[in-house]
């Protein structure tokens, strides 16, 4: 009797499987590279963040002025430095912070703006985005003592929030154009890609110059 012998290769079905499987796995490693910098950008932001913080808590003591950090949330999130004319703190009596022969604040964008992106480390640079579409941003709040002696939002999530250190190691607060009364900031950064790890970084500053950062677990 005589065998019929099979052509080496593959068959159209088996070829339609290895391709779906390929398919799956470039997916998922798509995912897991984009969750990835997105997780490096909550990072690199939130360090950003506490060291400008720092930074202008040490220029109000070194320089006997006022300074700021002036923060925005929502779509157009973005983080400015400012230093004022004298050692009290004003909204309207100060200016913004610029690098040495440019014209560029020293700052961060993350609105989906078009143009070189600005961040505390570069005038152009690109690291909290992802073919320029933002990898993070930033949501705001001013707490207060309530009457059982415990932290409570004045307001939650305000489009603006200013931190200002005094020379005398006094920080004042504005939401918006106002002062507020608050003893403490939070800046909570978040990573806006889904595929990201959950999770946020809560960033705060009291009302006596302490700053300090806490990675805390996203409620849904």
């Amino acid at each position: 009797m005589f065998s019929k012998k099979h052509k080496a290769g593959l068959t159209i079905v088996e070829l339609m499987v290895v391709i779906a499987i390929i398919a799956i796995l470039a997916t998922l490693a798509i995912s897991a590279i984009r969750g990835n910098k997105s997780q490096e950008a909550l990072v690199d932001l939130s360090n950003d963040i506490v060291s400008a913080l720092n930074a202008q808590r040490t220029r109000a003591l070194t320089t006997n002025l006022a300074t700021y950090v002036m923060f925005t949330a929502g779509a157009a999130s973005a983080v400015t430095l400012a230093i004022g004319n004298d050692s009290k703190c004003s909204p309207a009596n100060h200016a913004n912070i610029v690098y040495t022969n440019s014209v560029v604040q020293v700052g961060i964008d993350l609105g989906t703006i078009p143009g070189p992106r600005r961040t505390l480390s570069a005038a152009q640079s690109n690291k909290y985005y992802n073919a320029n579409d933002p990898l993070v941003n930033i949501t705001l709040a001013l707490l207060q003592l309530g009457d059982d002696y415990r932290l409570q939002p004045v307001a939650v999530n305000p489009n603006a929030i200013t931190v200002c250190f005094q020379p005398n190691g006094q920080v004042v607060f504005y939401n918006g154009a106002g002062q507020a009364i608050a003893q403490q900031a939070e800046i909570r950064v978040r990573a806006r890609d889904a595929d990201a790890v959950g999770g946020s970084v809560r960033i705060s500053v009291s009302g006596v110059g302490h700053i300090a950062s806490q990675a805390v677990a996203d409620t849904p």
